[in-house]
Formats: C-alpha cells, sequence, structure tokens
C-alpha cells in the first residue's frame, strides 16, 4: 500500500512537471513587430521545440521505468504473493503505462499543434516575403523602363539593371514554390 501511494505522489509530481515544462515552453514570434525580431524569434521558438522534444521522451521513460520497479519490487517475493495479490500488481502496472502513454499522447498532441502553429506562422512570414518582392520587382520594372526612356543612361547600366531585375524574378519564384498550392 504504501508503494501505491509513493508511486501516486511520483505520478503527480511527473505530471505538474509536465504541466509546468508546458506553460514554460515555447511561444510564437507573433507578437514582435520587426522581421529580423520576428526570424530571431523564430529560430529561437524551433530551437526550444527541439530542446522539448528529448524532455518528452525522458518523461515516459521515467514513467515506465517506476512502474516497473514498482511491479518488480511487488512481485520480487512472488512465492508469498496471493493470486489476488498478484492480479493487483499486474493492474496497478498496466494502470501505470496507460497513465504514461496517455500522457505521452498528450505531450505529442501538444507538441504536434505547436509545430502546426508555427508552420503557419513561417507561411505568413513567406507570404510577407512574396509582397515585399514583388513590390521590388514592379519598381525595378519601372525603373528600367525609365532608364530606357532617358538617352543618357548607358546601355551597360540597363542590362545591369535588367540582370538585378532577372535574379529577383527567380527569387520571387523560389519564395512562391514555397508556399503550398500557391497562385501565380
Amino acid at each position: 500500500m504504501a508503494l501505491e501511494q509513493d508511486f501516486d505522489e511520483g505520478l503527480i509530481n511527473e505530471t505538474v512537471q509536465v504541466q509546468d515544462s508546458r506553460e514554460t515552453a515555447p511561444r510564437h514570434p507573433a507578437d514582435t513587430q520587426t522581421p529580423e525580431a520576428a526570424e530571431a524569434s523564430a529560430t529561437e521558438t524551433v530551437s526550444n521545440l527541439m530542446s522539448f522534444m528529448p524532455s518528452i521522451a525522458d518523461q515516459f521513460m521515467q514513467s515506465v521505468d517506476a512502474a516497473t520497479r514498482k511491479l518488480a519490487d511487488r512481485v520480487e517475493d512472488a512465492q508469498s504473493l496471493t493470486p489476488h495479490e498478484i492480479k493487483a500488481a499486474k493492474e496497478s502496472f498496466v494502470g501505470a503505462m496507460l497513465e504514461a502513454a496517455g500522457q505521452l499522447m498528450a505531450q505529442r498532441e501538444w507538441l504536434v499543434d505547436e509545430i502546426r502553429s508555427f508552420d503557419g506562422l513561417w507561411q505568413g512570414q513567406v507570404l510577407r516575403k512574396i509582397k515585399e518582392t514583388e513590390a521590388a520587382v514592379e519598381a525595378e520594372e519601372l525603373r528600367i523602363r525609365a532608364m530606357t526612356d532617358e538617352d543618357s543612361v548607358d546601355l551597360s547600366s540597363v542590362m545591369r539593371s535588367i540582370t538585378a531585375l532577372n535574379e529577383k524574378k527567380a527569387y520571387l519564384k523560389g519564395l512562391k514554390i514555397q508556399i503550398p498550392n500557391n497562385i501565380d
């Protein structure tokens, strides 16, 4: 009975630790204002998510280890146990394993939700960059038209500007490829 109580208290402590780690888990860069700050925050968020992943596995393994130790302690002297005590030990072990699996699945779902949410933020940043690049392409096209209308502009300057414009268009095309179901 004392072992069951110790195990239950350990499980409660582990559950509290899981909840605490979720509360201190990474948040998204949605509240940042500058693109540079958003990018730095996004990098930090990915880093935090990556470091949180092993802790999920560690917590699961600790729960499994605790349940296994408890079962081993209860059945250590199996000759003196009644069938009822063996059945109770088995049920306790199965319950602890189901609890550990439930915690693992809950943490996995949380992590999947975080990654999906982050993916949406990433797409938003790519869409913003697409709009900025489209505006830069349009401005460059207007500048090249103005250059070709002036007789004083050297042809090599126009050619360099056209090359830069083509690079921006290629970059824009690459950005658009990154967004699924993009419309040209």
